[in-house]
């Protein structure tokens, strides 16, 4: 996958209609989860491949 793909589907799964209710909110139960998703492609979208580690 490369990365023009990646920022497709991160912009698809990040809509508003497709993200639980309030999941960006820190005390939702979704929370920690969007941004676990979130964090790992933005690192690897600025190819910071040891920071994707950190989420393993």
């Amino acid at each position: 996958m490369n990365q023009l793909e990646v920022l497709n589907l991160i912009q698809q799964i990040n809509k508003e209609d497709v993200l639980p209710k309030y999941s960006l909110r820190r005390n939702s139960k979704y929370y920690s989860f969007v941004m676990y998703i979130n964090s790992s492609v933005a690192c690897y979208l600025s190819e910071n491949y040891d920071g994707t580690m950190i989420f393993y």
